[in-house]
């Protein structure tokens, strides 16, 4: 449906700057008024062609309004396509009322954070993609050196996981996990 609406609102600028333009040469009399064919508009155009003065002047400046106008919705139109189709956005929800986005580096964001809740986690860099599984998230996470690494890596994938499906509502596919120990100041390791 938005494709449809952005076709015909497209569409709909190009008429109305096609429209200024026709009523500028018409003016200018670089064109007959009779050029469209099948006589259409041929009283508004020949009304165009023989007006004088501040009559001429009048459908001069209309034009360059419908061209004006038709210009700014046309370029409206396409800063709205472009930021629709946004690289780094992923659609949540298309509705009536609207369209719902997320940036990916909101995601990351979030995941980050999640990670840093867990006490054992000093460090945390986190790359996100959309795929068609659902999201699939990288993380590099630096542990607290004594750190049991495979429960706490466990940990921070089912807590991500849950995390970023309650809050945002998209499909977590894939979690991967490098860990590597951080050593923070002179502290001890507690072997059990």
């Amino acid at each position: 449906m938005n494709l449809l609406n952005g076709l015909l609102v497209s569409l709909g600028s190009l008429v109305l700057i096609a429209a200024g333009i026709l009523m500028v040469l018409i003016a200018s009399e670089a064109v007959s008024p009779t050029v469209i064919p099948g006589g259409a508009f041929d009283a508004e155009l020949i009304d165009i062609a023989i007006a004088t003065g501040s009559g001429l002047w009048a459908y001069v400046g209309a034009a360059i309004v419908l061209i004006a106008v038709g210009t700014l919705v046309l370029v409206l139109e396409f800063l709205h396509a472009a930021r629709a189709a946004a690289p780094g956005m992923v659609l949540l929800r298309s509705e009536e009322e609207g369209v719902v986005r997320i940036s990916l580096d909101s995601v990351r964001q979030l995941v980050e954070q999640t990670c840093q809740s867990n006490r054992q986690v000093r460090r945390t860099v986190c790359g996100v993609q959309m795929t068609e599984e659902g999201l699939q998230i990288q993380l590099s996470v630096g542990l607290q050196l004594g750190a049991e690494v495979p429960s706490e890596s466990s940990a921070i994938q089912q807590e991500v996981k849950d995390v970023v499906e309650r809050l945002i509502g998209l499909p977590v596919a894939d979690i991967s996990i490098r860990a590597h120990y951080v050593k923070g100041r002179e502290q001890s390791v507690l072997v059990r």
